[in-house]
């Protein structure tokens, strides 16, 4: 048996080849969880925030929520930046 189901050409003469998939793709996860993925993506950009002074977290009260049920997340994102979290909702 080969590990693909087919093969085939489209338009540009490349050869294609189709595979099963055997589980969703990152972006299948995150398309369903779009708080989590916005308050994730924030949470990285606040990170490299190089500015001094309190880092201010703000992306609505969907975001906010979710933050606040996991502060793990903020403890990480104050011993990472060595600054003060403040989460805005």
């Amino acid at each position: 048996p080969r590990p693909f189901e087919r093969t085939g050409m489209n338009g540009f003469g490349l050869v294609q080849i189709v595979r099963p998939k055997l589980r969703p793709s990152l972006l299948d996860r995150v398309q369903g969880e779009a708080t989590a993925t916005s308050a994730l993506g924030l949470l990285r950009i606040a990170e490299r925030d190089r500015g001094v002074g309190e880092v201010v977290v703000d992306g609505g009260a969907g975001v906010a929520d979710w933050l606040a049920r996991r502060p793990g997340l903020i403890a990480e994102l104050r011993r990472r930046t060595g600054r003060g979290v403040r989460v805005v909702g």
